[in-house]
């Protein structure tokens, strides 16, 4: 086994270089080059005037890859370990391919389901009552999330191969978890930010009007019409492929009927 070379500010280099993992993102192979690109300064160091060697590993990193940018960083660190360690190009390749995947579940529950709704959550909130610094608190937030590459490179550089049992165990508690507290905030978001509101009043006798909204929806199911749009929304989304720009001119046009006609 080859001796340690590289140093924490390789790896934060490594970490830094991720943020253009999509900078050529194309369908054919995804995030590849921007992986193989990330990974090139690191595996230059690692290999050195071994030239055969080196545009061997470039030419592995540079095929399809595709997972969640937050933590990318993280493999990167368990394939800069088990290169520096000289370890076959199979293994190596098999250990990338078979975490990537699983990855891009945690880290999309993480970011994109939890931390991305609860900056737009609260950023929103705070614009809502007038104050810029809702944009200030989104961005942090999204920059906190982002934060994560460089602690995530040198905890998969320390922990290497072994990594990939580690996580083989955790995956499933670590993806419900994030998914869970993702469902919660997402929640949340429908019921403060998903506005419908009935403006129909039947008469039931004289001198008594029954407001549908007011004295059932409010008072009986509460937030139940914004709950079921969005269900309806996202059944339109996923399960039958809508496309969304065809979802928003729809909404559009039954708003404006449904307010001619004095429903909402």
């Amino acid at each position: 086994m080859e001796s340690k070379i590289l140093s924490k500010k390789d790896l934060n280099q490594m970490a830094l270089d991720s943020l253009l993992l999509q900078h050529n993102f194309n369908y054919e192979r995804y995030q590849g080059t921007g992986f193989g690109a990330a990974m090139a300064p690191t595996l230059a160091k690692i290999y050195g005037d071994d030239k055969e060697a080196l545009a061997k590993a470039l030419v592995d990193h540079s095929q399809f890859f595709n997972s969640s940018p937050a933590i990318v960083p993280f493999l990167m660190g368990i394939i800069a370990s088990m290169e520096e360690d000289r370890l076959p190009r199979e293994a190596i390749a098999a250990v990338k391919n078979s975490l990537f995947p699983p990855m891009a579940g945690i880290g999309d529950a993480i970011v994109w389901f939890t931390a991305l709704p609860l900056a737009a959550g609260v950023g929103a909130s705070l614009c809502q009552d007038g104050s810029a610094f809702g944009v200030i608190v989104y961005s942090l937030i999204l920059l906190a999330a982002n934060a994560l590459k460089w602690p995530c490179a040198h905890l998969g550089y320390t922990m290497g191969a072994s990594a990939l049992e580690v996580i083989g165990e955790k995956i499933g508690k670590i993806t419900t978890a994030a998914s869970i507290v993702g469902v919660m905030v997402l929640g949340a978001m429908v019921a403060s930010y998903v506005s419908f509101s009935f403006d129909v009043q039947i008469p039931l006798a004289e001198g008594f009007m029954f407001d549908l909204q007011a004295d059932f929806f409010d008072n009986v199911f509460p937030n139940f019409m914004p709950a079921l749009i969005t269900a309806i929304i996202y059944y339109l989304l996923k399960k039958k492929n809508t496309k969304p720009i065809a979802l928003i001119v729809g909404i559009m046009v039954l708003c404006v009927i449904a307010a001619y006609l004095h429903i909402v």
